[in-house]
């Protein structure tokens, strides 16, 4: 799918594992992919046909630095006067 340099790898983290591969196909324990090169193999595991998968990758979410509230919230005692 995408044929990524050094430099781009570097730049967005990219372990080249097979989990994340093209060639590689998800089984049931997440410790293994299906290889269609060398069969059933582990997903830390890499080979030199590695092509990387944009879509197999769980994006990280960052944390927002923004408070969630700006107003306090309203007291239960405030209401009953």
């Amino acid at each position: 799918m995408f044929k990524l340099t050094k430099d781009q790898k570097e730049n967005y983290d990219i372990t080249e594992v097979c989990a994340v591969c093209e060639h590689a196909s998800p089984l049931r324990d997440d410790e293994e992919v299906l290889c269609c090169h060398h069969g059933v193999v582990s997903a830390a595991w890499r080979c030199k046909k590695f092509r990387y998968d944009l879509l197999k990758r769980t994006p990280v979410r960052k944390r927002s630095t923004e408070p969630l509230l700006t107003e306090p919230l309203p007291s239960l005692d405030d209401d009953e006067e």
